[in-house]
């Protein structure tokens, strides 16, 4: 999925492309970090960190993938 995220940013060069994938590498960056932790600390970094972000990139994920179309 985040191939065709960048296959798009290369071609088009959209801005709202290039914010889904910064906030996927924000994502992975969460899970790198989480894959040191307990089971409960990963729910507890997940739910301070990856919400927010989640929640901020719902609508530019699904405006780059109706382009990815």
């Amino acid at each position: 999925m985040r191939r065709k995220f960048i296959d798009k940013v290369e071609r088009t060069g959209f801005s709202i492309v290039q914010q889904a994938i910064k906030q996927i590498a924000e994502l992975y960056a969460v899970e790198k970090e989480a894959r040191e932790k307990s089971p409960d600390e990963r729910v507890t970094l997940r739910q301070a960190k990856a919400a927010d972000l989640r929640r901020v990139g719902t609508l530019a994920a699904g405006a780059a993938m109706q382009d990815l179309r």
